[in-house]
């Protein structure tokens, strides 16, 4: 149920142009998986993300809702 809430609520900011973005350390909480876990699936290509002005991580919630099951 929270992957249909998070994509519903990703493509309707994206209609907009906005994204909903999570940096990595509440990505990981979301998806329930360690942060280093996150970090390993962006370096291999698994999950996509984009870095930010600091040089963060941010990860699209479609994209965590896409690689791995959010229920």
């Amino acid at each position: 149920m929270l992957c249909t809430v998070l994509q519903r609520l990703s493509t309707g900011l994206q209609r907009q142009g906005k994204t909903m973005e999570y940096p990595l350390a509440d990505a990981a909480k979301l998806a329930r998986v360690n942060r280093s876990t996150l970090f390993r699936a962006i370096k291999s290509g698994r999950l996509s993300a984009r870095r930010d002005d600091d040089g963060a991580y941010r990860v699209d919630a479609s994209e965590l809702a896409r690689v791995y099951d959010l229920q």
